[in-house]
């Protein structure tokens, strides 16, 4: 007879106390999505919604270089067509300057109809 001990695996959630979805964008920079929430030098401070999903979706793509389309944003901020140009680049306006209050060397390039976010690269441990 062979003994079989079972494992019990902490729920995601509650592993080490973060978040499903928090984001560790610089050295003293969190970003909880689902609780649209930014921690600066363990500060929280609220952010809209819509600017807490805007910046979840460029945090996903990061594998392509933090660019999102134009059409993208429009489709994923405003899911029943009420979105534009006009709508569209306001939700940018308001992400650039939160990122801009945050951290200087955070910012959002426009380019062919894309956007860029661009994070700064961590400065190595000494």
């Amino acid at each position: 007879e062979v003994h079989v001990e079972k494992q019990v695996i902490k729920e995601v959630q509650r592993v080490d106390n973060i978040p499903l979805c928090s984001y560790i964008l610089g050295e003293n920079i969190i970003f909880y999505a689902d609780q649209n929430l930014i921690e600066v030098d363990g500060i929280k401070q609220n952010i809209q919604a819509q600017t807490s999903l805007l910046l979840e979706l460029f945090i996903n793509q990061k594998d392509n270089g933090y660019i999102l389309k134009e059409d993208f944003i429009i489709d994923k901020l405003w899911p029943d067509h009420s979105g534009n140009d006009k709508r569209m680049h306001s939700a940018i306006g308001r992400l650039r300057l939160l990122l801009r209050k945050i951290d200087t060397s955070f910012s959002i390039i426009n380019k062919n109809g894309t956007y860029q976010l661009i994070i700064p690269e961590k400065p190595p441990v000494k």
